[in-house]
């Protein structure tokens, strides 16, 4: 294989300057050699011609560009997944930005902005809830905060809150921790579990748990590792009605109000999800899907990993439909979404990380023959 001539196809591919029959030549050179094969081809031929360094951002943008996917003349799919590992090279570079199958003479962003800038992804950031209704605003400021009940509460800078109960309380106080849209955040309660809220998303909590069953409520999206204990099951309570009874498993709950409906996937152990008189019990794999219907129902064999990406710093899209898309970015970003005409008819496979500016997201999502302006804080999409 010539990375040559992958060079030269990818410079007109990124440009939009390609024909059918050069994008065609391009994935077929591709797909034809395993993906570490051609890392070790462009590595090397960095390592040979040390091409000219560019602001810190750009290669990121360019290495998920490379293989965003084949584009179909009816419902698109960008498969970027295998190309995110193409990051690696830098790592190997041992620093530094480099041009990787690009020019220093390509034409500005496709994407137009105008405003104040670039959009940043989302970070750290939460809203802490005491029981006298005092509220703290959580971002990356190692402290110390008020004593709850008989539990104290450390807030590291790495997103991270933990309670620690001493002894047992007088009365059972709750805290409630919010994440923005644009923000995350991690809590560990005070029987050892672990709970992961994604952007705009809540937990209400009690600072430290007694009596024979451990409950919160949660809105939002929020992933679970809980501690187990035979003798104090623990249960989630979610808007809806619906309710997660576990002992010790992993899961992820997705009850945005603005999905299509409430989803509950396990990873290990087992859960009994509740609504009104249906009841089911999950192995791991399965999904228990609310729909807005008010039915309940058991999906198998989902894909846990791409469920649980948010959590590992990724988008995940499984054939995801452009709205779907939209909504996650509409979160993560803390943006408006809004469509200009007809809402394209597109699907979207693959993964692409959620620390990239918005402006290298959706110049990725363009290869799909959808177009976007930004205007402030509002992305306008058009077909």
């Amino acid at each position: 294989m010539s990375i040559e001539r992958i060079r030269q196809l990818f410079e007109k591919y990124d440009t939009d300057s390609s024909s059918p029959a050069e994008e065609k030549e391009l994935f077929t050179l591709l797909d034809n050699y395993r993906e570490d094969e051609v890392l070790d081809l462009l590595v090397e031929e960095i390592r040979r011609t040390r091409a000219e360094a560019v602001e810190g951002e750009r290669w990121e943008q360019v290495l998920q560009q490379v293989l965003a996917g084949n584009r179909q003349e009816r419902r698109p799919v960008i498969n970027i997944k295998r190309w995110l590992a193409a990051a690696a090279v830098i790592a190997l570079l041992g620093g530094g930005a480099f041009y990787l199958l690009q020019r220093n003479d390509r034409p500005g962003p496709a994407v137009a902005i105008t405003g104040n800038g670039d959009i940043a992804p989302g970070t750290n950031k939460a809203v802490l809830t005491l029981a006298d209704g005092s509220t703290i605003t959580l971002d990356s400021t190692n402290r110390v905060l008020p004593q709850q009940g008989n539990a104290s509460i450390a807030s590291s800078g790495n997103g991270q809150l933990a309670y620690t109960a001493q002894g047992n309380p007088a009365q059972t106080v709750y805290n409630t921790l919010a994440t923005p849209r644009g923000g995350q955040y991690q809590l560990t309660l005070a029987d050892g579990s672990r709970v992961w809220l994604n952007a705009a998303s809540s937990i209400r909590f009690p600072a430290s748990f007694t009596g024979n069953i451990r409950e919160v409520e949660m809105t939002g999206e929020v992933y679970f590792e809980i501690k187990q204990l035979a003798d104090m099951p623990f249960r989630v309570a979610i808007p809806g009605g619906v309710k997660l009874d576990v002992l010790g498993t992993d899961f992820n709950i997705n009850a945005y109000h603005d999905e299509a409906g409430m989803k509950a996937t396990l990873l290990s152990g087992a859960v009994k999800v509740t609504h009104n008189e249906a009841t089911i019990t999950l192995k791991p794999g399965q999904q228990a899907l609310l729909n807005k219907a008010q039915t309940l129902k058991v999906i198998n064999g989902v894909d846990t990993d791409a469920i649980t990406a948010w959590k590992n710093g990724l988008f995940n899209f499984p054939n995801a439909s452009l709205q779907e898309v939209m909504r996650q970015l509409e979160r993560w970003y803390d943006i408006t979404i809004v469509y200009e005409g007809t809402v394209p008819n597109r699907q979207f496979n693959g993964e692409i990380e959620r620390n990239l500016q918005l402006s290298q997201v959706l110049n990725i999502l363009r290869k799909s023959d959808v177009n976007f302006r930004v205007e402030g804080k509002t992305l306008i999409v058009t077909p």
